[in-house]
């Protein structure tokens, strides 16, 4: 178990693809706010929906600490009307709460990848609720800026972020 003052530096987070064991354990333990904003976005049981996810290939990897403790996974939808060319897709963070507990080391990790994701697809977005504040400060410090544009889920208002390469 992540403690509230562990510190954990980068090189404690490990990259790695995905496999259905580890999305099974973040599934598990998803941070309640995590829940909250999948079924606000229509995901009836997240826990089901990560699995599904992963048997789609839309989960692009998953973050751990070397002890195999679980952070979080990463997916990627497709976007309609997206090409090869357009390359624009929507990025999600599944977590656990010892997801919030990594600092700087998780954010200097967090940052790494994404700017490799923005580099390969040249624009990413994604909604944050706006009573998220962890996630929008979060989000914001991954590069990502916010727009105008808002869409209400399950009564909840959600903002539009993107990050151009």
């Amino acid at each position: 178990m992540v403690r509230d003052n562990l510190v954990v530096s980068a090189h404690d987070i490990h990259v790695v693809p995905p496999e259905r064991w580890m999305i099974e354990e973040i599934a598990q333990n998803l941070r309640q706010s995590d829940i909250e904003e999948f079924k606000a976005g229509g995901w009836e049981d997240p826990s089901k929906e990560l699995i599904r996810q992963f048997e789609e290939k839309k989960v692009v990897f998953v973050a751990k600490l070397i002890c195999n403790q679980m952070l979080c996974c990463v997916g990627l939808g497709d976007v309609e009307g997206s090409s090869p060319i357009t390359k624009k897709r929507f990025v999600w963070i599944a977590g656990t709460e010892a997801f919030n507990k990594v600092g700087v080391g998780g954010m200097l990790k967090s940052l790494y990848y994404i700017k490799q994701l923005v580099s390969v697809f040249g624009h990413l977005y994604t909604f944050v609720a706006d009573d998220n504040r962890t996630a929008q400060r979060y989000i914001k410090a991954l590069g990502f800026k916010k727009g105008t544009t808002t869409m209400k889920l399950a009564g909840k208002t959600a903002t539009y972020w993107e990050r151009i390469n």
